[in-house]
This record gives structure tokens, C-alpha cells and sequence, in this order.
């Protein structure tokens, strides 16, 4: 796909996307250090579900970023709204079900609800009629996920994506986390930021949040216990496996014996 650039003026209104991982991050102390131009704000969109160290590690960054001259915005959903419990009035997250020998997913509604609306409210009471460029910190190794918005006042720009930054070159994720450790330290790498009970979790990351979620493992838990009877006949579960969250297996192949051919930086450069 096509990754349209613009030239940042008085006629637009950049704008990061923080999500308070390790892209959008380095996007926003890129732009606090002069390495990309200047931004008027970096907009997170708070789920109010997300892990406790990226609530830590936003704690820990906000000031940096804002004694750097860039402006930290947090934003969250009208009315909170919890998902997949309120009977038909929650917001739907993308939980696996499963009933009479079929095996199915419900839709997703929980990134509109809690994020784009969010940020898109925000920005039309900001941008003082100007376009919003809205910066996505999206890496060669996660190109797929490139895609131009549906509303005419937004361009999505994808900094890490333009040659002209980099000599020539694109950056990927674990380019993206050696410049973190290069210019501010290993600590300002980030875990990747997403809603503890996501039902996009590999199993590595589901071992991550057993081992290191500073008690989100055993909020997940509850939360997948809370969901399994909230739509019947079907069963819900966070879990791709369709088995309750504390029965699923996390072992890995080095548990069993087997050697890895992969180490972390390989599996970052590659995108797994």
C-alpha cells in the first residue's frame, strides 16, 4: 500500500497517536529530541483496561515528554462503558465462543469505542478547521497494517515508513527499540500496551502477564471467568483455545526440552 507523506504547515494539525508502546513512544520522543518535526500534541486514548506497566511507564515518561515540549493528551470513552457485561448495552471485545461443536468470535467494537471515537471527538474540538495529521507509529515489519482514514479530515501519516528520515532506509520495530535504548536507555522501552484481557494475546504474551502483570494475570483471570455465560448458548473465552484462561497451556517447547532457534531480537526483526 501507498504511504502517503504531507508536509507539516500552519494549514495542519499533527498529531501522534500514543499508545505508550515502543513505536508511538519513540515517535513522541523523537519528536521531543528534533529528530521529526514538532507535534502539537500525542493523544492517548485510555481504555481504562490497560496493563499496570504501561500505566507505569506513562506515569514515568509524561513529564519527560512534556518538559521536551510535546504536549501529552489523555482522552477516554463518554459513557464507561464494560465490556461485554452489560448485557446488550457493553462494548463488545473480540472473545472466542464456542457451543454446540461450533467455534466462533464475536465482533470487535472495543478500538472504536475506546480509542478512535475518543481521539476523533478530541481532535474535531481542537483542530480549529485544520487537517489533522495523525501520526501512527506503525514499522516495515507491521506494514499490513497500513491504511488511510474513512473521515476526510484526518491523513494518517506512518513516520517510520518514510525514506526521507532515515537515509533511505525504513525502520523496523527492533530498529525503533535500539534507538530508545541508544538515546534514552534500556527503561524506556516499553512492554507492548494493550488491554490485559485482549483476546489477541499470543501465549507468550499471556506467560508475560502470568509472570510479569504485577497482578493483571489474576485480573484476567476473573474477567474471563465473568464473561463465559454473557451471551448463551455460546460460551465466551479470551483464550483461542476456547479453555478457561487459568487451564490454558503456557508452557513453551524449551519447558518440554526442545531447543528455540529464535531468540527475542530475531522474532522482533521478523514480526512473529
Amino acid at each position: 500500500m501507498k504511504v502517503e507523506t504531507h508536509k507539516t504547515g500552519e494549514d495542519v494539525f499533527p498529531i501522534i497517536s500514543l499508545g505508550w508502546g515502543a513505536q508511538s513512544f519513540a515517535l513522541a520522543a523523537m519528536s521531543a529530541l528534533g529528530v521529526l518535526p514538532k507535534v502539537a500534541a500525542a493523544v492517548h486514548a485510555d481504555t481504562r483496561f490497560e496493563r499496570s506497566a504501561t500505566y507505569e511507564f506513562a506515569k514515568k515518561w509524561t513529564p519527560w515528554l512534556e518538559e521536551h515540549g510535546i504536549k501529552v493528551v489523555t482522552v477516554r470513552q463518554d459513557r464507561h462503558k464494560t465490556p461485554v457485561m452489560d448485557g446488550w448495552g457493553g462494548v463488545f471485545i473480540p472473545a472466542f465462543t464456542i457451543g454446540e461443536g461450533i467455534k466462533g468470535q464475536l465482533r470487535r467494537q472495543c478500538t472504536y469505542e475506546w480509542k478512535i471515537a475518543p481521539i476523533r471527538r478530541w481532535l474535531q474540538k481542537h483542530r480549529q478547521g485544520r487537517k489533522v495529521e495523525l501520526w501512527m507509529g506503525i514499522t516495515l515489519d507491521e506494514v499490513r497494517r497500513v491504511r488511510q482514514a474513512d473521515v476526510k479530515y484526518i491523513n494518517n501519516r506512518y513516520p517510520f515508513l518514510e525514506t526521507k528520515f532515515w537515509g533511505g532506509t525504513l525502520m523496523r520495530r527492533s530498529d525503533v527499540t535500539h534507538w530508545l535504548r541508544e538515546n534514552l536507555g534500556d527503561d524506556a522501552v516499553p512492554s507492548r500496551s494493550a488491554c490485559y484481557f485482549c483476546p489477541y494475546h499470543s501465549k507468550r504474551e499471556w506467560r508475560d502477564l502470568r509472570d510479569n502483570g504485577n497482578g493483571d494475570w489474576e485480573k484476567a483471570v476473573e474477567f474471563d471467568i465473568a464473561i463465559r455465560d454473557k451471551r448463551p448458548p455460546y460460551d465466551l473465552f479470551i483464550s483461542n483455545d476456547c479453555v478457561p484462561l487459568a487451564e490454558l497451556d503456557l508452557s513453551t517447547p524449551e519447558d518440554h526440552g526442545q531447543l528455540s532457534l529464535w531468540d527475542d531480537e530475531c522474532e522482533g526483526m521478523c514480526g512473529v
